[in-house]
This record gives structure tokens, sequence and C-alpha cells, in this order.
């Protein structure tokens, strides 16, 4: 039988060759001129030179984890970390710029040269009125990555388990009383800075075990909470920076767990706060709400109408989520 085309089938399979030439050109164009990510759901993105970092929240043993992937490898690593951290590319394509703690004022990596280099804020301050320094910060590092404090209870560990942690750090170089630089495995340096209490020199006895060693924990001041639910769902949402008004992916992230570490008083509340050792406080203090209101990283607010003070980026969803069976002031 002899087939016949038009010249209509002619200019009909020309047409669909263009089409779908053309999906393929604008394809190939996405992946090579928008950033490659990796967005799960509850999970966000930090990006580093060359790669794309998925992340991913877990709880164990009560402490978050941290999930890092490679989505092109397919590298698990697993860390301890703040429930969120952030990440801005920097214009000239260098290493990102890590947010999210509040006593850090800017902080950036070589994952290449495993080179970390970090500013403290200015007029951050012990409870004995001392200014916190970088000589502090390298203090708590060495004294983290040598102690159980950066991951948890570590009696179990092996002995190759403790060795690989502490060679996590390098060296701690102090630039100056606001910089200084360090030298380790880059993730390693994060998971030591979201875990590690912050203690001061000259006296590291100063908050002992107030500051604790997980990294997200509720201040409760004079609060209480009476029963956590099983299922609690804590929502946090990462918005506008504070300080460097660059506008992020607004990511809705949720923790199953929360750890609750009750406070003495609000002032030291408001101190772990400022410190990132504590992601929010309850307190009805008026003078420590009036504190918190001056300070350009903290914000105030209300939940379950009660008083709250947050850092300023993360935003708690509360709102009608019983996330709790009872909350009640008690002070």
């Amino acid at each position: 039988m002899e087939m016949r085309f038009s010249y209509a089938d002619g200019m009909w399979r020309s047409s669909l060759l263009r089409v779908i030439g053309t999906l393929l050109f604008v394809i190939v164009l996405c992946h090579e001129v928008f950033p490659r990510q990796a967005l799960a759901e509850g999970g966000i993105t930090i990006a580093v030179p060359q790669i794309s970092y998925q992340v991913a929240l877990h709880s164990q043993s009560n402490l978050d984890k941290l999930v890092v992937r490679d989505p092109y490898s397919e590298v698990l690593r697993s860390l301890s970390a703040p429930p969120l951290v952030s990440a801005v590319q920097e214009g000239d394509g260098s290493a990102p710029r890590i947010e999210g703690l509040s006593f850090v004022k800017s902080l950036s990596s070589d994952p290449e040269k495993n080179l970390t280099e970090l500013v403290i804020r200015e007029e951050i301050f012990f409870s004995n009125g001392s200014e916190l320094k970088a000589r502090d910060v390298a203090f708590s590092l060495e004294r983290c990555s040598d102690s159980h404090v950066a991951s948890g209870e570590a009696a179990n560990e092996s002995e190759d388990a403790l060795n690989r942690r502490e060679k996590i750090i390098k060296q701690v170089h102090v630039v100056g009383d606001a910089r200084l630089q360090i030298e380790g495995d880059t993730v390693g340096v994060f998971r030591l800075l979201a875990a590690c209490p912050v203690y001061e020199r000259s006296s590291g006895q100063v908050f002992g075990k107030e500051l604790g060693s997980s990294n997200f924990y509720i201040g409760l001041g004079p609060f209480q909470i009476d029963i956590i639910r099983p299922e609690i769902r804590v929502g946090l949402r990462k918005v506008k920076d504070a300080w460097t008004n660059v506008s992020r992916h607004s990511v809705l992230q949720f923790v199953d767990e929360v750890e609750v570490r009750a406070m003495p008083d609000a002032r030291r509340a408001l101190t772990a706060l400022r410190f990132g050792s504590v992601d929010l406080v309850f307190t009805e203090d008026s003078e420590v709400r009036n504190v918190a209101i001056l300070d350009e990283t903290l914000a105030t607010g209300e939940c379950r109408g009660h008083g709250v003070i947050y850092r300023k980026g993360l935003r708690l969803e509360c709102g009608d989520v019983k996330w709790v069976a009872r909350l009640r002031y008690v002070g």
C-alpha cells in the first residue's frame, strides 16, 4: 500500500520538532542559569560553592538533627544544628554568609580551605557586665570540641567517633576583639557553633548548666508547661533578615520535639536568647521586654495570650495550634 504525506503533515511535524527543541533549550537554560536547589517539605537549602545542600529536620534522642545531603553525590552527613540555618550567596560568588546565631554579626566560610571567619556583634554582654569578645567564643569552641557538649551524651560513643569529633576544629585564631578565624571542617564548625553555649573565658562557670548543650530550648522564665503533647508541631518561619535586609525564602520548618529549659529568672533567659542557646522566651517581665525591644536582633509578641521574646528572622506559628496541652503563668 502506498502511503502519501501531504504538505500539511510536513508542516505539522516541523512545528512539533520546533516546540520540542524550544522546550529542551529552556530546560538546559534553567539548569545552567538558575541555582540548583533541593527544597523538600519542611526543608531549606544552604548554598555553598558548587554544591547545594538539602536540609531536613529529624528528631533523635531529644536533639534536633540537621541532615545535610549533597543531592548530586547522595552523601549523607548528620549534625546537630539550630532548627533554622540560612545562607545567602555573596554577589561575587564566594562562600555563603550564615545567619541565625544572635551573637554573630557575620560568618563567612571557604569550604575548600576549611576556613571559617566569624565577627561578633557589638554590645553583647555577659550577666556580670563583661562584653562578649572573640576570645570568649574561641574558648567555648575549644571547650566544646574536647567535650560531650557538641554531640550530647557521648558515653556510648566509640573511640574512633570521639577522635573524629575532636578533629573537627584544627585551630582557632583570635584576630581581634570581635573577629576570629576557625580552621576545620566547615559543616563541623557550624555544628559546634550551633550546639555550644558561650562562656566567658575568664569565668567559664558563670552560666553553668543554665545554657545547656542543646540548641532548641524554650526559656520559660516564670512560666510552666504542664504537659507537652507527643505530636508537638512548632512552626518556625525564616522571614526577612533583621540586619542585612535581604529577603529569604519563606519556608515553614517544623520540629517534632521541643526541649524545654526552665530559667531561674527572665534576665538569664534573655541572656541565653541573645547567645542563641534559647530560641524563644515566655515572660511577662516588662523590664526585660523593654530591653528586648531595643535589641535589633530580637522581637516581641504573644503566644496563646502570653508574652514571648524571640530572635528576629524566626516566626512562631502559634495561633490556634494546640502544641501544648496547657500553658500557665506561675510567677
